[in-house]
């Protein structure tokens, strides 16, 4: 399921009667259609259940916020697969955007090697990464150009680390969501048959703060996850953007670090 339909699952998606009544056979009851009509009343025009409708109606009111757990318990099953989707694949991209600035860092001592070994005839042509440079500073340009590219898959990397740290520990929450929801579901039917027995319902406002306390921090878990699915989608159209690559202007200025990297002795 796509995550920017997980709100749907949030909001509803079915009738409140066939929520409550979950399909099973009904007969016709004059005191059950008023039941049911004071229910509609009680609820008012947002479908809400307040303190005072459930101790009116207890057994309908744990039976409406079962399923409002059941569908908080839904969205947030359907947002867990994508952001295990999305760690691999930021993963992926980061195994490859590091074996990217592996190879840049190896060309670049490589250079910095054929540059202390030509100091003395800089004007000579160089064997550089399989072509041949006409001398030592095209060698210099052309390590120039790796270490910019360097820097920007550098840069990536930590944009991608970031993301996937932020990817898990959202997932870390929303399984910790699930397992406050499914708590909220496992005690409902005990609570249910006591109000059946009972007709009334024990401590209304305190088990009314807990679910919609619980329902309200899973809303809050799913959003969050559908923008890192978004900027997940954005961070690998970015990696997969062509990066040009030029020639270097001749007094093009050197990156920080660069003219240092050059005089350092050895490999």
């Amino acid at each position: 399921m796509p995550v920017s339909k997980l709100g749907y699952l949030l909001l509803g998606g079915a009738t409140f009667g066939a929520l409550l009544l979950g399909g099973g056979a009904v007969l016709p009851d004059l005191t059950a259609q008023a039941t049911s009509q004071a229910r509609s009343a009680m609820r008012g025009a947002t479908n809400g259940w307040d303190v005072a409708a459930c101790q009116a109606d207890a057994v309908g009111c744990l039976e409406y916020q079962q399923a409002k757990l059941r569908r908080s318990e839904a969205a947030v099953e359907a947002g867990l697969q994508p952001l295990a989707v999305a760690a691999r694949e930021v993963q992926s991209l980061i195994v490859r955007e590091e074996a990217k600035a592996s190879r840049a860092e190896m060309f670049l001592h490589e250079g910095r090697r054929l540059l202390l070994a030509n100091a003395t005839t800089p004007q000579a042509p160089i064997a550089y990464v399989g072509v041949t440079l006409p001398g030592s500073a095209s060698l210099e340009r052309q390590m120039q150009l790796t270490w910019t590219e360097r820097d920007g898959v550098l840069a990536f990397l930590d944009n991608a680390r970031a993301q996937r740290a932020a990817i898990i520990a959202r997932h870390d929450e929303l399984l910790v969501a699930r397992g406050e929801v499914r708590a909220q579901l496992a005690i409902l039917p005990a609570q249910i048959e006591l109000a059946r027995t009972a007709g009334v319902m024990g401590q209304v406002e305190a088990a009314l703060r807990g679910i919609d306390a619980a329902v309200a921090r899973n809303e809050r878990g799913v959003a969050s996850a559908e923008a890192l699915i978004r900027t997940t989608e954005e961070l690998v159209r970015a990696q997969a953007a062509e990066r040009p690559r030029g020639p270097l202007a001749r007094d093009a200025a050197r990156p920080a670090g660069f003219e240092a990297f050059l005089r350092a002795q050895g490999s």
